[in-house]
């Protein structure tokens, strides 16, 4: 499997300090929105996601990043700072494999830990 942006995720989660600053997290939502919007970023999809049960968690997914060897992409990183002003943040790069493929799952399983009894 020949990994490419295509199979690779940015997840950047924030935990809001105060949940008095929601606004300022509304204000940054909607420039991630307009950001999303430009032709410059049109090839990845961008999802903004909220946590169903904890009122302070949002998320901000991006697919089809351009990440270099695993590096995190400019304008991630960039959300991730604007995100920083108002709370806690987890920005990470995942690799997706596809659950119906054989060989991915194969891949996958080779890249965990080692059992070391």
């Amino acid at each position: 499997m020949k990994e490419t942006a295509e199979n690779q995720t940015e997840m950047i989660i924030v935990r809001v300090y105060n949940i008095g600053d929601t606004h300022a997290v509304h204000d940054i939502l909607k420039e991630i929105s307009e950001l999303s919007k430009r032709k410059e970023n049109r090839h990845r999809a961008i999802f903004l996601c909220k946590n169903e049960h904890v009122e302070s968690d949002w998320a901000v997914c991006f697919q089809n990043s351009a990440i270099e060897e695993h590096r995190k992409s400019v304008l991630a990183t960039y959300v991730a700072e604007m995100l920083r002003s108002v709370g806690l943040v987890n920005h990470t790069v995942w690799k997706l494999y596809d659950a119906r493929d054989d060989q991915a799952v194969e891949e996958l399983i080779k890249t965990g830990p080692k059992n070391y009894y």
